[in-house]
């Protein structure tokens, strides 16, 4: 029982290889998606800050049958006339009424291109971003611990 054969380090060694490398692929996999998600926070931190009215909902079918919503917004910017589009992704529920003001950031080359204050952006984009970074970590960490091992 206490004697350590060279065919269990070579196991434990296989055993942190293969969980390692699907960790770090499956995580990194999952990271891509993440970033594309969070990546639409560009628009907050380079885009001009203005004020909208939702004018209409856009509404969209899934595949699974549900009715996704999406804000239609008229707003003014600084240069132009005033602009109507929709916000970049799609609820099942339906977050803001028509008429109501909305705070939103535009992209001042592509002005059809905005992020809307409370909706486009979640709190759980965030944390699957946080969770798939640590799972791609653990990927990393259980392949440098079985190129160590063996």
């Amino acid at each position: 029982m206490g004697v350590v054969r060279a065919d269990d380090v070579a196991f434990v060694s296989g055993f942190l290889a293969a969980t390692g490398f699907f960790a770090g692929v499956g995580g990194g996999l999952w990271l891509i998606f993440c970033v594309r998600r969070v990546a639409r926070l560009r628009i907050r931190l380079i885009g001009v800050p203005a004020s909208g009215e939702v004018i209409g909902m856009v509404v969209q079918g899934a595949p699974t049958g549900a009715v996704l919503n999406s804000p239609q917004v008229r707003y003014f910017a600084k240069d132009g006339p005033p602009v109507v589009t929709s916000a970049m992704g799609y609820r099942a529920q339906q977050v803001f009424v028509t008429g109501a003001q909305v705070s939103l950031w535009y992209d001042p080359l592509r002005p059809e291109v905005i992020l809307v204050a409370g909706f486009d952006v979640r709190l759980r984009d965030f944390l699957a971003l946080a969770a798939s970074s640590f799972v791609t970590a653990v990927g990393v960490v259980l392949e440098v611990a079985a190129y160590l091992i063996g």
